[in-house]
């Protein structure tokens, strides 16, 4: 065997090169596991990646002829792994060949792939196999011949797997010559190039276009086609490279360079065509490949808008969720003075999950809470503190979700009032109102939010007798009288005029538009939730929300059902959670109960019922499968807890965007049952996840409408 030395100093600066400019930043990463299944230890050994480049290519993430891929087998690192790419770039089952320096038997190894770098340049190099080696072994005979319009070249078979990247030739006149590879059997032209005119009585070689796989046991001819009076080659012989088996001399009279060469000797080498190839390392059975999700080098933002509220003992953290595309978890600070530089870090809460209930506080002390962001790049980048949230635990029960009750049937004295602050008026006439609202059996008015008293400002209610909802602005009311909202079930009511329109929505759906000319009042009179002037309240209200802006129907129907709405929010006057007390309004509009008004657990948000349907105490935690499944439009959750725990259930789409929490309160042991009414949504595919103390868990349910 004699190898093709030339080539391989060639190749070894051109990837020399490739590696010194490896100082640019690559900013996308995917790591991959390679696993060793042989008890022999591997050195050097070429694995194939089937990777998903379409993927990063429509992100923008990597050039769209995949110049940027790199290698590296640490970290971050800039000395990279030699690497193959074989084709099918942009597509799902792009095959690249990289070298992986060892791996132990049996045993794994972890490399690093990196794209993103607009200015790189290839770094796909040969130098990944073994080789380059002469398809005829570099033969030489000397006998020459002038024939015009022929074919000569010799038939082959490979012993195992072989890259051909090159066709060459050797010639006595220089001219410039087909070279055709053939399948023996079918006689199928598989690869043809012409290589150029070289120099007499010297292989010379061009690269082809896309190097080609010959494989094992499969017979194929190599054909040099002489034109007008081309001279070639002949003699006795039948030397071949090492990874191959000679079968015969090949050649065919009056043709062309695309005529199969049907006729043989024995022991012959006419032409001389020639091919240089590559060869990999053969393990059985041979390595498998992991590729997990991609990150990229950017460090994340911190989490904003987090909030403690303070229950016996503990604290309830919540904050926005990053929208960073590779985000892994949270990590969650503690301390007991101002300063997130001696805190200590007190949890990790895998992302999506934006809320953590902290435990085992001491009632009385102040409490100070940070969290950071962390992203799942290989030496993770980690976000700077979120704002500082504090709370003082206190004796009692913890907070829960609630909603006010306006005794049925209701009295004036019965509302919530909330005295005049100059925010409440605003320029312009855009308004949207929301709440959840379970309006009772009995037949009296139903005010929603009312400002202004007499005066009606603007408000929200629904018709005793009707049930239709209406708003009004002054002596303007617009009623939406193709619309009656169901008695003793919570539904959430929103309403939104800009000045010339009124839309009413019922659980994020628009189900009215009128147009009506309403002009907002700006008395400085009080509000009040649950009363209008005179009409009494009653039923139950829970999430009254006041904007100074017409929000749009998607702002609706994917909001209604988040509870924790940034008071930065544009528009947003005030929320009214009624979780603890009246005030518990972000935009310090205060609150005071007037009359018989009380606490209710608020079991709202397209959630109709939840109840303990088993007295003895579980074995352990479960997360049953929603029935029925598929459905529509209402389903059954069942969970059950083997001690007392604070229980989030929270429902996501296909997308991972989060549509809804069912359930955020603290449950005593036992088995419960959630009737979750979805009438709302679109048909699709949905995940629910509940997180109770330590024990989390996802199932998939399906919505057919």
């Amino acid at each position: 065997m004699r190898k093709i030395f030339s080539f391989l100093i060639f190749l070894t600066i051109l990837f020399a090169l490739m590696i010194n400019e490896g100082g640019a930043q690559y900013k996308y990463e995917n790591p991959v596991w390679i696993k060793n299944n042989s008890s022999t230890a591997l050195t050097d050994v070429q694995v194939l990646i089937i990777f998903n480049t379409a993927v990063p290519i429509a992100n923008g993430w990597m050039q769209a002829n995949g110049n940027d891929i790199r290698f590296t087998s640490t970290c971050g690192g800039s000395v990279f792994l030699d690497y193959f790419l074989e084709g099918y770039i942009n597509t799902d089952t792009t095959k690249i060949w990289v070298k992986i320096p060892s791996i132990g038997a049996n045993d794994s190894a972890l490399v690093f792939l990196y794209y993103g770098n607009a200015s790189a340049t290839s770094g796909s190099t040969l130098s990944v196999f073994d080789g380059p080696h002469s398809g005829c072994d570099s033969v030489v005979v000397t006998s020459t011949n002038t024939v015009s319009n022929c074919q000569r070249g010799f038939a082959f078979t490979p012993t195992e797997d072989v890259l051909i990247a090159y066709f060459g030739k050797r010639i006595p006149n220089v001219t410039q010559r087909y070279v055709t590879l053939f399948d023996a059997t079918t006689q199928a032209l598989l690869v043809q190039i012409q290589v150029d005119p070289g120099t007499a009585g010297v292989y010379n070689y061009n690269l082809l276009p896309t190097p080609f796989w010959a494989r094992t046991g499969v017979q194929y001819v190599i054909a040099l086609y002489n034109g007008a009076n081309d001279m070639y080659y002949y003699g006795t012989s039948s030397q071949i490279g090492q990874h191959m088996t000679y079968g015969n001399m090949r050649y065919r009279n009056t043709c062309t360079q695309n005529d199969f060469p049907n006729l043989s000797l024995t022991n012959y080498h006419y032409g001389t065509p020639d091919f240089l190839y590559f060869v990999k390392q053969n393990v059985t059975p041979a390595p498998t490949v992991t590729i997990l999700p991609a990150a990229d080098t950017t460090t994340p933002a911190a989490p904003t808008n987090l909030t403690a509220t303070p229950g016996s003992g503990s604290a309830l953290l919540k904050w926005n969720k990053n929208t960073e595309f590779d985000m892994k978890e949270y990590r969650i600070f503690r301390n007991t003075v101002n300063n997130p530089g001696t805190a200590t870090q007190i949890a990790v809460v895998d992302h999506p999950d934006t809320s953590y209930n902290a435990t085992g506080l001491t009632n009385g002390t102040t409490y100070y809470f940070w969290v950071k962001a962390v992203d799942r790049y290989c030496t993770p980048m980690v976000s700077n503190f979120s704002n500082v949230a504090s709370c003082t635990p206190a004796g009692g029960t913890a907070i829960v979700n609630r909603s006010i009750v306006l005794p049925t049937p209701g009295v004036n004295t019965n509302y919530v009032m909330i005295p005049y602050n100059p925010a409440m008026i605003w320029t312009g006439n855009q308004v949207t109102i929301e709440a959840w609202v379970k309006i009772g059996t009995t037949s009296t008015p139903n005010t929603v939010l009312n400002k202004g008293a007499a005066s009606f400002d603007y408000q929200l209610g629904i018709n005793a007798t009707t049930g239709n909802p209406f708003f009004r602005a002054g002596s303007t009311v617009v009623l939406g009288s193709n619309i009656s909202i169901p008695v003793d079930v919570w539904t959430h009511l929103a309403v939104t005029s800009n000045g010339t329109t009124v839309i009413f929505y019922v659980n994020g759906s628009p189900q009215q538009t009128l147009t009506t000319a309403t002009t907002l009042g700006s008395s400085t009179n009080e509000m009040r939730i649950g009363r209008g002037n005179n009409d009494p309240g009653s039923g139950k209200l829970d999430e009254v929300r006041l904007w100074s802006v017409a929000r749009s129907a998607s702002e609706i129907a994917n909001n209604m059902c988040n509870k924790w709405i940034s008071n930065t929010t544009s528009g947003l006057k005030a929320i009214w959670h009624f979780d603890s007390t009246f005030v518990d309004s972000v935009s310090g509009f205060n609150g005071t109960a007037i009359g018989n008004v009380s606490f209710d657990t608020a079991n709202n948000c397209m959630q109709t019922s939840i109840k303990n349907i088993q007295s003895e105490i579980p074995a352990e935690f479960q997360l049953g499968q929603n029935y029925p499944n598929p459905f529509n439009p209402t389903t059954s959750i069942k969970f059950s807890l083997p001690k007392d725990a604070y229980v989030e259930l929270i429902i996501y789409d296909i997308t991972g965007r989060e549509v809804t929490t069912l359930v955020s309160d603290p449950y005593k042991a036992g088995t419960y049952i959630i009737e979750f009414n979805a009438g709302h949504l679109a048909s699709g595919v949905y995940f629910y996840k509940i997180v109770a103390g330590e024990f989390r868990d996802v199932k998939k349910m399906i919505l057919l409408k």
